[in-house]
């Protein structure tokens, strides 16, 4: 018996484009169920399970699941030969946090309200077909006393400042700079976060970017740290 072949220019075109979009929706769907797969590994899924994905060039990045949610939080430690105050002092200056975080385009100075905590607005250029996203974070700074580790907590505000009309405002971020003294002018600084960018963007793409835009902030610190103007900094309420 000869095999039926299936003629698709005998269908009326609308019966084809049906049968399009149902082929593609399936691809979609295979493709995302495989990346959450990946995500949730059942080995990965503890708190303190994070999985060492990247190592190079002096940059180690981890990632976990977050929570109970199927977005990526990342981890990344880098030693760098730099003094507390000199990396605080990076951080702190809104020309040189342009470039230090690899997603932000743009980073401003919303309020001062003291000198260990500060109000900031970025802006991430999404690429096409994703709306541009904004964030307001509020940045927390305190010192360990005994054993010197700075943090800097990174919480979202959303509400601080009025929505842009042309961005997507990301409703949450969670996340720390530690700053871990190993010896003068020597730091270990793990850099830790997760970011929802809100909006009708698929789970897997968001994760697409947990890696590398860590790798690449901990590579911007080290050479922003290098600057003059950061060098022989000292502030009041760090302790060297």
């Amino acid at each position: 018996m000869e095999a039926y072949r299936f003629n698709y220019f005998t269908l009326p075109l609308g019966k084809i484009l049906r049968m399009a979009f149902i082929h593609l929706n399936g691809l979609l769907a295979f493709m995302l169920l495989s990346c959450i797969a990946v995500a949730q590994n059942p080995e990965q899924t503890g708190e303190d399970s994070w999985e060492l994905k990247k190592e190079e060039e002096g940059v180690q990045v981890f990632i976990r699941n977050y929570k109970d949610t199927k977005l990526l939080e990342f981890k990344a430690i880098s030693e760098v030969p730099a003094s507390l105050s000199t990396l605080i002092s990076v951080i702190r200056d809104m020309e040189d946090a342009n470039e230090l975080f690899a997603a932000s385009k743009e980073a401003k100075l919303v309020k001062k309200v003291n000198e260990l905590e500060w109000l900031i607005w970025s802006y991430i250029d999404a690429p096409f077909p994703c709306d541009d996203r904004d964030m307001v974070v509020r940045m927390s700074l305190s010192q360990d006393k005994v054993s010197g580790v700075v943090t800097i907590d990174i919480a979202s505000d959303p509400e601080a400042i009025p929505e842009k009309k042309s961005m997507v405002r990301i409703p949450l971020v969670d996340g720390s700079i530690t700053y871990i003294p190993l010896a003068k002018n020597q730091t270990r600084v793990v850099y830790q976060n997760v970011t929802d960018p809100g909006g009708l963007i698929p789970t897997w793409i968001i994760n697409m970017g947990v890696i590398k835009a860590p790798f690449e902030t901990l590579q911007n610190y080290r050479r922003l740290s290098e600057k003059e103007k950061h060098q022989d900094v000292q502030f009041d309420f760090i302790e060297e």
